[in-house]
């Protein structure tokens, strides 16, 4: 059961990072000399973070838990 959270739900938060920073990046794109919004490419970090480190936290108790 750890490893599907793992491999799904960390999985699925990095992709929603993932698609922030890609919307804050065609957001700065569009808006080049005006206003963008600039808090998507930063949640959108934060949130691939969390995901990975989600992830990380779920593989490293995967591998200590005893066979």
């Amino acid at each position: 059961m750890l490893a599907y959270y793992a491999f799904t739900g960390a999985h699925l938060v990095m992709i929603v990072g993932v698609i922030l920073v890609a919307a804050g990046i065609t957001d700065a794109i569009h808006h080049f000399d005006g206003h963008a919004h600039r808090w998507w490419p930063g949640c959108g970090t934060a949130v691939f973070l969390l995901g990975l480190a989600a992830c990380g936290r779920a593989c490293l108790l995967d591998a200590l838990t005893p066979l």
